[in-house]
C-alpha cells in the first residue's frame, strides 16, 4: 500500500486540519474534483485516517481511493486547502471514527 502526499502549489502556506476537525471527517465520503495519477475526476473515496502531527497541533487527511481492480490500494494526503478545492463530500451521514464509533 502507498500513500501519496498530493503536491499542489508547492510555494504556497499550507493550511491542516485540527485534531478535532481531522476526526470528524474520518469515514467521510468524497469525490475526486480533478484527475489524480491513476484517480480520475469524479472518482469516489473515503477519509480513511489522519496523518502523524505534521505542525504543532495541525494534521493532514489520508483519502482512500475507490479505483477498479488495483494491485494494492491507491492512497493520498492531503491538506484542508487541497481537501477544500480538491475533493466533493457525497455522503456525511455514515462518517465513524476509527473505532467504528459515530462521532
Amino acid at each position: 500500500m502507498s500513500n501519496r502526499l498530493i503536491a499542489v502549489d508547492a510555494g504556497r502556506q499550507r493550511s491542516r486540519f485540527t485534531q478535532t476537525e481531522a476526526l470528524t471527517r474520518i469515514g467521510l465520503r468524497v469525490r475526486a474534483r480533478a484527475d489524480f495519477p491513476g484517480v480520475p475526476a469524479g472518482t469516489g473515496g473515503r477519509v480513511v485516517a489522519m496523518s502523524d502531527e505534521v505542525e504543532p497541533g495541525r494534521y493532514d487527511l489520508l483519502v482512500e481511493w475507490e479505483v477498479a481492480a488495483p494491485a494494492r490500494a491507491v492512497r493520498d494526503y492531503f491538506t484542508r486547502d487541497e481537501f477544500e478545492r480538491l475533493l466533493w463530500p457525497t455522503d456525511d451521514t455514515d462518517r465513524a471514527d476509527v473505532h467504528g464509533e459515530h462521532p
